[in-house]
């Protein structure tokens, strides 16, 4: 579920770095909500954890710790609690999980290019009324030749200036709205495809 590093020069792209830290969010968030992962004494230990060197004390903490295979009470009839048709359940379910994979990654790819779209046209509509305030201050002097000797220029200038402030408000709506679709929708869409990437490569 979290990116490999390639090179070390990924450590310097700011993009890649903020691509890691939601990444890792996401982990951590799939551990905490886990129903049984949750409440096991080592990840309590790592989530709370203050100190430096974190892998080390936990080798020194759980070194004897057995496993769920170990102490669980239904390993003991592990074989006999296997189905039949395991082998043709499994079959299915690794398609369904490539099936299901494929829908959401497109879902997810389709709301990225909206939340992309959203700042571009939040960046276009600000750049739009920066050009009409700075059309309406080009010039402090007219000529003749260029006004035809009559005031419909200033009144045009007037009214340009007073079109920054809209565009503006514009701007931040659109930007907002990227925000939005980026924190509620995309990283919850990410958290999901996280999930099933687990369980494809469970199954």
């Amino acid at each position: 579920m979290l990116y490999i590093l390639q090179h070390q020069n990924e450590l310097c792209d700011s993009q890649f770095i903020e691509d890691r830290r939601k990444g890792l969010k996401r982990f951590v968030t799939l551990i905490t909500r886990h129903p049984v992962i949750s409440d096991d004494k080592l990840v309590s230990f790592f989530m709370t954890f203050a100190g430096s060197d974190v892998q080390y004390k936990i080798k020194e903490q759980f070194r004897s710790l057995a496993d769920e295979y170990m102490t669980s009470e239904l390993s003991k009839n592990a074989q006999e609690l296997v189905p039949i048709n395991t082998e043709v359940q499994f079959t299915v379910a690794k398609e369904q999980m490539k099936q299901i994979n494929s829908i959401v990654s497109r879902l997810r790819d389709a709301m990225e290019r909206s939340k992309e779209r959203g700042k571009e046209e939040g960046s276009d509509v600000l750049l739009f009324g920066k050009e009409l305030s700075s059309l309406a201050n080009s010039a402090s002097a007219d000529s003749d030749w260029g006004s035809g000797g009559n005031e419909t220029w200033d009144f045009l200038r007037k009214g340009l200036k007073s079109l920054l402030p809209m565009f503006t408000s514009v701007s931040v709506a659109h930007m907002n709205q990227s925000q939005r679709e980026e924190e509620e929708i995309v990283e919850n869409l990410n958290l999901f495809l996280d999930l099933l990437s687990a369980y494809k490569v469970i199954c």
